[in-house]
């Protein structure tokens, strides 16, 4: 009895760790996806005196990020507009999960990982001498 107890714990434990981690791919996907969308398109004088720690606008890599985002998404949904609904609300505001968006989350986080999305990932920046380099 004692040793189900145990099993039954270390098993929500990896569950949660497992939610935690799809929960945080999804929001960190859904932020980086509204920071591309504010993006200007045209930028001729930055009014920030700060120097800026990633570009400002809108590029190429950027552009593959939205749409890549919104296949992944559409893929995920598959064609359901209350999903697609739900991603809309998510990325406005994801400080509130209900049930049906951990539903849209669990899908879209395998997705996500399957398709290399988070964008620490995505947008990783590969330096000529680096032994991670991609060949061209």
């Amino acid at each position: 009895m004692k040793n189900e107890a145990i099993e039954s714990a270390v098993t929500g434990l990896a569950k949660e760790s497992r939610w935690e981690w799809e929960l945080r791919l999804v929001q960190s996907v859904s932020d980086a996806y509204k920071q591309v969308r504010q993006l200007p398109v045209l930028c001729a004088t930055d009014y920030n005196p700060s120097p800026p720690t990633r570009s400002r606008r809108v590029s190429p890599d950027s552009v593959h990020y939205e749409i890549d985002v919104l296949h992944a998404v559409t893929f995920a949904c598959n064609g359901d507009a209350e999903m697609l609904a739900s991603w809309e609300r998510l990325v406005e505001d994801d400080t509130v999960v209900s049930n049906k968006e951990a539903k849209l989350i669990r899908r879209l986080a395998r997705v996500f990982e399957a398709r290399g999305l988070h964008p620490g990932q995505y947008f990783r920046i590969v330096r000529r001498g680096s032994p991670k380099r991609r060949n061209v």
